[in-house]
């Protein structure tokens, strides 16, 4: 009895050890290659001069706080004010038609925009933004600046090459959100984005299924492009990036590393809690590998 006991603790604890690797394997197994898409004139340079104009004019920016503890950004959000609200409706509205055609989510699962908002990056105060994931599962930033209108600067993703993109202004990039990017530095001047947050479904992360909403999580995605899309949502071939593919194992590690850097930035008790639980959960896996597998 008691070596069948010390046995059932045994396999217990490895099954505690094996189970989340091949759960994470079996993730990046199911996943589809992250699409990043690029839309050109989405928005006319009228809205843009204009989103911008409202912001600076209604002084927007001096009651703005920062949103995010662990990545300091100021942003202004669209539902406080109209004006913002109804200049920037129509564009809105087309980015998330084209959300749904383009990337296949079917006509029956609810879409809505859960956040939306004007960010700003310039050499006095935010000048980027750090790697990070967004909430929810479709992101897209829409280009309210020239590009001559700052140097540096851009939206650069971890899993793509040739460096951060630097769209004309009006075009929208679309992303699945879970997909690893960044604000990059701007050197000089100002660039100005529109960023749309937006939940399909459940917005399900960890799911064994073969729905097409379930898997186009960015964070469980191997391989990743880049590629132009028309007005309906049709991808243009030849990609601008092609696909790149990477190892579930560095990919995963490339997340956990992410987070316990935004998690060192921490300011709240709640954050701090959830790095002390990462690290003690990662401990303790290793203490038990080392005591009842090595």
């Amino acid at each position: 009895a008691e070596a069948m006991g010390v046995t059932a603790i045994f396999a217990a604890l490895l099954l505690l050890i094996v189970l989340p690797p091949v759960l994470v394997w079996l993730q990046y197994t199911l996943h589809l290659p992250a699409r990043v898409l690029v839309a050109h004139e989405v928005f006319t340079a009228a809205e843009c001069v204009k989103v911008l104009r409202i912001v600076e004019e209604e002084g927007l920016w001096d009651s703005t706080t920062e949103s995010q503890h662990y990545l300091p950004t100021k942003e202004v959000r669209v539902h406080e004010s109209a004006a913002l609200f109804d200049t920037t409706a129509r564009g809105v509205d087309q980015t998330l038609q084209l959300l749904r055609r383009a990337y296949d989510v079917p006509a029956e699962v609810r879409m809505r925009l859960a956040d939306l908002y004007v960010v700003r990056y310039d050499q006095k105060g935010l000048s980027g933004l750090q790697m990070h994931i967004d909430a929810y599962t479709l992101s897209f930033s829409a280009s309210l600046s020239t590009p001559a209108a700052y140097e540096g600067g851009g939206l650069d993703f971890d899993m793509l090459d040739g460096g951060p993109i630097r769209e004309a202004q009006g075009s929208v990039v679309t992303f699945p959100s879970k997909l690893l990017h960044r604000g990059a530095d701007v050197a000089r001047g100002a660039r100005y984005a529109l960023v749309g947050l937006v939940s399909v479904g459940n917005d399900e992360v960890w799911r064994l299924s073969g729905t097409v909403v379930s898997r186009m999580h960015g964070m469980f995605a191997r391989c990743a492009s880049m590629s132009l899309v028309d007005s309906s949502g049709k991808v243009l071939t030849p990609p601008l990036q092609p696909e790149r593919c990477f190892g579930w194992v560095d990919l995963a590690i490339g997340h956990v590393r992410n987070r316990v850097e935004i998690l060192l930035r921490a300011g709240s008790s709640d954050d701090l809690m959830e790095l002390l639980a990462l690290n003690l959960a990662i401990l303790c896996g290793g203490l038990l590998a080392h005591r009842y597998v090595m």
